[in-house]
């Protein structure tokens, strides 16, 4: 008799052992998951940031004028620079923006370096955070960017470390 019960109690337990395993499975990809939304909800927030009170600039005023863009913010510019086949006055004014948003971003208090889109970079900018204290903000997971868009990331990404260095950033 007593194994009999043993038998028939046996598949209960283990079907608790399950339940349990997968309840906790479930709670640990729900924190995950917030984790990802933050640090995604995060990083749009330091790529669209708006800023205001540049330098004037002709060039970039007619694109407002012209477009619409006021190229205030790393989204916008770099956007540009990866769809556009803009003549290389366009080209160095909107680098030159870049540079002046990594003064802005400095002065704001935003010390965030800038990861090109590959794949893990989500991942790739987490870890760097961690190991580095400075914001690593990926642009997303894709291996499509152009020429003229990896030099813009890498005119801020310089900026930014050359006021870090020069003034420090705690």
């Amino acid at each position: 008799m007593n194994i009999i019960i043993r038998k028939l109690f046996r598949p209960a337990l283990m079907m608790k052992n399950a339940s349990l395993t997968l309840f906790f499975l479930f709670i640990l990809t729900s924190a995950i998951a917030q984790s990802v939304d933050s640090l995604n909800e995060k990083r749009f927030e330091y790529l669209n940031k708006c800023f205001d009170n540049f330098p004037p600039n002709k060039t970039i005023d007619s694109l407002d004028q012209t477009y619409g863009l006021q190229l205030c913010s790393l989204t916008e510019c770099l956007l540009l620079l990866e769809l556009s086949n803009m003549d290389k006055s366009i080209n160095d004014n909107v680098l030159l923006r870049l540079k002046e948003l990594a003064n802005k971003n400095f002065e704001n208090r935003s010390f965030i370096l800038l990861v090109e889109g590959s794949m893990n970079s989500v991942k790739k900018t987490i870890k760097l955070t961690e190991e580095s204290g400075l914001v690593y903000v990926s642009l997303g997971n894709s291996c499509l960017g152009s020429r003229e868009q990896e030099k813009g990331i890498a005119i801020f990404n310089k900026q930014m470390m050359f006021l870090i260095n020069k003034k420090g950033h705690k």
